[in-house]
């Protein structure tokens, strides 16, 4: 199946405010997130990829580290400059680390996802298959997908009868 044909190419403002709102950078129409941390793979309305690769959300990771630890240190510097160095502190520190570090996960990744689409629009075909991405190998344990068609009389290979 060919990916449908890329929108127009919108502004970098555009792109950051769409990224902002949690929405596609491409065309603006649909969420990235289904829940609170599993995103789409793919835009429902223009078919541009979120997830090009393995690995590839590496880069929101890094944002929200980045951006985490900057905040982390000029909040518990200030602090200490406040009310003095304490236990307390470092422990209400820690805890504000982890709420910050949780509250821009989805930022982060949606600014990812609007800088990867500034920098590459296209989804490139020879990268792979032109299916996108592909699903990991199930882990141990874990059946393999389902192959047959309902209805379809007929077992997938690697199935015994």
């Amino acid at each position: 199946m060919q990916p449908p044909p890329p929108p127009i190419r919108v502004s970098v403002w555009r792109a950051l405010a769409r990224a902002f709102q949690g929405t596609c950078p491409a065309c603006g129409l649909a969420p990235v997130f289904r829940h609170r941390f599993r995103s789409e793979r793919r835009c429902d309305a223009c078919g541009w990829w979120f997830e090009r690769g393995a690995g590839h959300w590496i880069g929101g990771s890094e944002i929200n580290m980045i951006a985490t630890y900057w905040a982390a240190c000029i909040t518990f510097i200030s602090a200490s400059a406040l009310f003095g160095f304490s236990w307390v502190l470092l422990v209400l520190a820690g805890a504000f680390t982890i709420a910050f570090s949780l509250a821009i996960h989805r930022p982060s990744r949606c600014l990812f996802i609007a800088c990867d689409y500034l920098v590459d629009p296209l989804y490139d075909p020879t990268d792979g298959d032109d299916e996108g991405p592909e699903d990991p190998p199930p882990g141990p344990g874990v059946p393999p997908l389902r192959t047959t068609i309902p209805g379809d009389d007929t077992r997938a290979p690697n199935s015994s009868r």
